[in-house]
């Protein structure tokens, strides 16, 4: 009669652990979607970067007639700045990210005691 009860209590705890392991494999898996995600900002970003600075040397070159508006002229001095504020979320995105991803590496790892 003690070994059932203990045996049953050994499966109880057994599957509350199993469904822990679980959940913390599907939130892993969850943060690997938002690096890759958070990867994919990063290569856009840096693609839209590379093509505004192409056109700011085209357009400081004159090689192509362009028509000014008011209103675009008035947005070009902002692109620096939208850059950086870009910019640092991706940097403070991807920080949050690894420091999340990293202490979940170590669930794998058995505690003393």
């Amino acid at each position: 009669m003690f070994l059932e009860c203990e045996q049953e209590s050994l499966l109880f705890v057994i599957e509350m652990k199993s469904e822990q392991v679980q959940e913390q494999i599907k939130k892993l898996q969850q943060m690997d979607v938002l690096v890759e995600k958070n990867l994919s900002l990063e290569d856009h970003s840096i693609h839209i970067l590379q093509q505004s600075e192409d056109l700011r040397v085209r357009i400081d070159n004159c090689q192509t007639p362009i028509h000014w508006t008011e209103s675009s002229y008035l947005f070009l001095p902002d692109v620096p700045t939208t850059w950086r504020a870009l910019s640092s979320f991706l940097a403070s995105h991807r920080r949050r990210i690894e420091a999340d991803v990293e202490p979940k590496t170590s669930y794998g790892k058995t505690c003393p005691g």
